[in-house]
Order: structure tokens, then C-alpha cells, then sequence
């Protein structure tokens, strides 16, 4: 969290992909994405391609859109084995 404040002084925004959006939150992020996923594998299953692609696509959009310091986006994403 450190470096992505360092970033977001710099002037680029950030958005983080949090399994514990909570604790994402209770460090500072600026913004962040999370979905029904364990940790370490916040952009979901290993080989579900399709659906990594939808975690990743919908932080970049969080990226663009939040407005409020902190938002939380919470992505309609399951983790399947």
C-alpha cells in the first residue's frame, strides 16, 4: 500500500485487487476491487482465463470511474476450483 500511495502523490491513480478488501481499506487504498476469490488468487481461478480477464477489466474501469477516496467496488466474481 505504501508504494500505491507513492503513486497516487505522483499523480497516476491506482486500484487495488483485494482478496481482504477490508484490510485494503483499514491501510489506505485509494481504490478497490475485490471479489468472492481466497488469497492469493485475487483475480480468481488458475487457468479460468475468461474470468481473470473480467477481474482485471473491471478494476481498470474502477481505475477510471471512482470518485470517492477509498470506493470499494465489489465485482460479481466467484471462485470456482
Amino acid at each position: 500500500m505504501v508504494l500505491q500511495r507513492l503513486i497516487e502523490q505522483a499523480g497516476m491513480p491506482t486500484v487495488i485487487i483485494a482478496s481482504l478488501p477490508t484490510v485494503a481499506a483499514q491501510l489506505g487504498a485509494p481504490r478497490i476491487a475485490t471479489a468472492d476469490t481466497p488469497m492469493g488468487a485475487a483475480l480468481g481461478a488458475p487457468k479460468d482465463t475468461a474470468q481473470q480477464q473480467r477481474i482485471l477489466t473491471a478494476a481498470l474501469r474502477l481505475q477510471e470511474t471512482a470518485v470517492t477516496p477509498g470506493e470499494t467496488a465489489y465485482l460479481p466474481e466467484s471462485y470456482r476450483s
